[in-house]
């Protein structure tokens, strides 16, 4: 009988570190929302994001060639990437310079953000109803300064654009 514990214990080796993804703009959906505290302090507002790899729009971009569609493993070999397991996030700090970053997408996503009389904005209802909406993600590379690594990370999230397939 196999030892199911053994598949907690890989030989580092063997194991893929994430896949980076082409810069362009994926088909996506919102999983999450969570309020968490970046390191320096700041308030934000984290968007879970995933791949949509569901219908004829979904998955890899067009522009993508099947050469970029895979990463290297430790030993040179060619192992295919799988959106399904990739995940990304879009901060937004909620901070009062940069509240309209926040309010810019969520009414480009077509909520209306209710002020009462004194001038309060409140955004939790549409925070609340984001998740499992579609949205174009703008996929970029940055060089980590640390690390020495490219790694990915969210531009921009737009509202998802009917595709001309």
């Amino acid at each position: 009988m196999t030892d199911l514990s053994s598949f907690l214990r890989p030989s580092a080796r063997s194991t893929l570190p994430p896949p980076l993804l082409t810069a362009a703009t994926y088909p996506g959906i919102i999983k999450g929302t969570e309020i968490t505290t970046a390191s320096t302090g700041t308030v934000m507002l984290r968007v879970q994001l995933a791949i949509d790899t569901r219908g004829p729009s979904a998955g890899w971009p067009d522009s993508i060639p099947e050469s970029a569609r895979t990463q290297a493993g430790p030993n040179g070999e060619q192992y295919p990437i799988d959106l399904e397991m990739v995940r990304l996030r879009r901060d937004f700090a909620l901070t009062p310079a940069a509240y309209f970053r926040l309010e810019n997408f969520l009414t480009a996503m077509g909520f209306e953000i209710p002020t009462d009389p004194d001038g309060n904005k409140d955004y939790e209802p549409a925070v609340n109803d984001l998740n499992g909406r579609t949205v174009d993600i703008e996929v970029q590379q940055f060089l980590s300064p640390r690390s020495k690594e490219l790694m990915n990370v969210v531009g921009e999230l737009y509202p998802r654009k009917p595709s001309p397939r």
